[in-house]
């Protein structure tokens, strides 16, 4: 099951990784807290009544994740190391969700992924689908075997607009796990939501979580 979520986590160090650099993030950035089983952000204005029972992965976790998945990532690539260097500086996990607990016997664990990037020095980056544009074009760099379904699409998620991208991505023991990633700009900050799965009661697990969002 390790080897399951690091390949997860691969992709999502492709939007955010760990450095111990300053990090790029306003004075009055809010990574969040989650009380009473209800995640809030007062930066960008939003509550995410989570799943009952559902695994929020501690910060200290999310990091040794992210670090073991940008070397894995980069490999033997220099500039792709220096890419995702960089994206570190500007970017933030705000929430890492799982059906079980990491390492859960599981054939697979469903989740929910909360990353913001600050995308201010980047000016042709104007919508969410600019900026899932770019994520593509940096997938292409890794050895991911992966596949987009569709690109076309946007959603409506609090009342707001994002663009949505569907992957199918080829996991160990050639399991597919279908990837959906939502992008709209906010604030200056990409702020993406990346859900996971490999059947529909996972995905409708996932949808219901996505239909309570507020702004």
């Amino acid at each position: 099951m390790k080897k399951g979520v690091l390949l997860l986590i691969i992709v999502f160090t492709i939007i955010r990784c760990v450095s111990d650099k300053k990090k790029d993030l306003p004075e009055a950035f809010d990574y969040g807290n989650t009380v009473d089983n209800i995640y809030s952000n007062a930066y960008f204005d939003m509550k995410i009544p989570l799943n009952k029972g559902w695994y929020i992965t501690p910060k200290a976790q999310m990091d040794a994740l992210n670090k073991q998945g940008q070397s894995m990532v980069a490999g033997d690539n220099s500039n792709l190391e220096k890419a995702l260097e960089a994206n570190s500086v500007r970017s933030a996990s705000l929430l890492y969700l799982y059906k079980y607990e990491l390492g859960a016997a599981v054939t697979f664990n469903p989740s929910l992924l909360v990353i913001a990037e600050n995308v201010k020095q980047f000016p042709d980056v104007k919508s969410g689908k600019d900026y899932l544009f770019h994520t593509e074009n940096l997938l292409t760099q890794t050895t991911m075997d992966f596949n987009v379904i569709d690109r076309s699409k946007s959603r409506t998620l609090g009342g707001n607009t994002f663009s949505s991208m569907h992957m199918d991505m080829v996991a160990t023991n050639d399991l597919i796990v279908k990837q959906e990633y939502m992008s709209r700009i906010e604030k200056g900050f990409a702020l993406n939501f990346i859900i996971s799965y490999i059947n529909e009661e996972q995905k409708l697990e996932l949808e219901q979580m996505l239909e309570r969002i507020e702004f």
